[in-house]
């Protein structure tokens, strides 16, 4: 019988499973490429003209005769002898036609087998991972998303099929940071951060993303797999600490080092622009007795009060702080000299005069307030914060419910002012009632 055509050969060698051609006993013609390796014939050569049944071991009654007679009705599953592999294969033959012999697939069942083991696992990854899984093809167009990515966006699979994953968009990305994005992973591969996209419902959440692209056999990119977290919640305890590092917890003002903080911001500011900085210190009079006698709830209830009418007195640009205790200071940017200093401490000076009920007790106090003008430049923060604290003590040495100015001269004197505060201030009037 004549061999095959070295076309039929050649069409073999494009078939990419292994491939091997008998003739009508059943003997080896040809052997495709891939057949060769599973067979470990570094020479596909030598393994023609050997029957098929001499490279397999079979179980009683199942024979390479009967097996080759029922054709593609019926596979036969056996091991290969060790000298050519020692697999267990599946045959499949395929009659070529009368007296033209067969094709035989063969398919090795452990590696068959370990393929579907692998894609098991990897749909039962997708399916039950905690993580959000979003498949896009090379246009960049969904087409899957697993439970996960449900649960934390809110929307079906059925809804984001065929859709760009833009439709998560929160709008607090630029073109800039998706242009680097989009930079990277055509250059590395991959792309790593954090993004805040949108649910269904409209809330912003924050994720954080990977993005790795997928090629093929030609390095071509056919898909992109995007794995997030939502980690909106670690977002929230990250801002918490960070509130409560530069925030003050009774009132929600900034502290010390957040006042310092945006005082040399300010500073810089007016140094660039030319423009003036005022740094208010300002003192309650009268608190201690009502803190000692009503009781520190009642203490905390009014300083929270106060807290909210200083706040109305400035801009949305200017600072209200406290340092503790009954001590707010106050940055204002860009004044125009003493006038516009002048219109906020009278809104303080009438705030902290204007009663505050707390408990059906009407407290009276006042406020003494200190004022150092900067216009000329960079100062020390910290310096400015003590010189504005000394013209505020200034302003109680002289009778209280004052402002005063910083002039060159003034120190403070912390262990009169101490004393002082210890003990009763006179002229106060303390709590009254309602």
């Amino acid at each position: 019988m004549p061999f095959p055509a070295p076309s039929a050969v050649d069409l073999l060698e494009e078939v990419a499973c292994p491939l091997v051609l008998l003739d009508p006993a059943a003997r080896i013609r040809h052997v495709s490429e891939a057949a060769a390796r599973l067979f470990h014939a570094s020479d596909p050569s030598r393994l023609v003209g050997e029957l098929i049944g001499d490279l397999l071991e079979c179980p009683r009654g199942a024979g390479t005769a009967e097996w080759l007679e029922a054709g593609a009705r019926r596979s036969l599953r056996c091991t290969v002898r060790e000298a050519y592999g020692g697999f267990t294969a599946t045959l499949r033959a395929t009659p070529l036609g009368p007296d033209e012999g067969w094709l035989v697939s063969i398919g090795d069942v452990a590696a068959a087998g370990g393929a579907a083991d692998r894609l098991r696992l990897a749909d039962a990854v997708f399916a039950h991972s905690g993580q959000g899984i979003m498949v896009t093809d090379a246009r960049a167009r969904i087409v899957d998303v697993n439970p996960a990515f449900e649960e934390v966006t809110g929307y079906r699979r059925d809804e984001v099929i065929d859709h760009n994953p833009s439709i998560l968009s929160s709008g607090r990305q630029g073109p800039a940071f998706y242009a680097e994005l989009w930079g990277r992973l055509k250059q590395q591969g991959r792309w790593e951060g954090e993004i805040w996209n949108r649910r269904k419902d409209g809330t912003a959440y924050a994720e954080w993303l990977t993005i790795t692209a997928v090629p093929d056999e030609a390095g071509e990119v056919v898909n992109y797999v995007g794995v997030f977290s939502d980690i909106t919640a670690v977002k929230q305890d990250q801002a918490r600490l960070a509130r409560m590092a530069y925030h003050d917890p009774l009132t929600g003002l900034p502290n010390r080092a957040l006042i310092l903080d945006r005082l040399e911001h300010a500073l810089a500011a007016a140094q660039r622009d030319g423009t003036n900085v005022a740094v208010i210190y300002l003192d309650l009079d009268g608190f201690k007795p009502i803190n000692d006698d009503l009781g520190h709830a009642t203490g905390d209830a009014l300083l929270e009060i106060l807290a909210q009418r200083f706040s109305i007195c400035v801009r949305g640009a200017d600072t209200v702080g406290r340092m503790g205790g009954d001590e707010f200071v106050l940055i204002l940017e860009g004044v125009q000299g003493h006038r516009g200093v002048e219109r906020v401490v009278a809104c303080l000076l009438e705030s902290a005069n204007e009663p505050v009920e707390v408990e059906g007790v009407a407290l009276r106090l006042s406020a003494s307030i200190g004022i150092r003008m900067v216009l000329d430049g960079w100062q020390d923060p910290e310096e400015l914060l003590a010189e504005a604290d000394a013209a505020m003590y200034e302003a109680k040495g002289r009778g209280r419910n004052r402002r005063q100015f910083f002039a060159p001269g003034m120190r403070r004197k912390p262990s009169a002012r101490s004393g002082m505060q210890e003990g009763a201030e006179p002229g106060e009037s303390g709590a009254s009632s309602a």
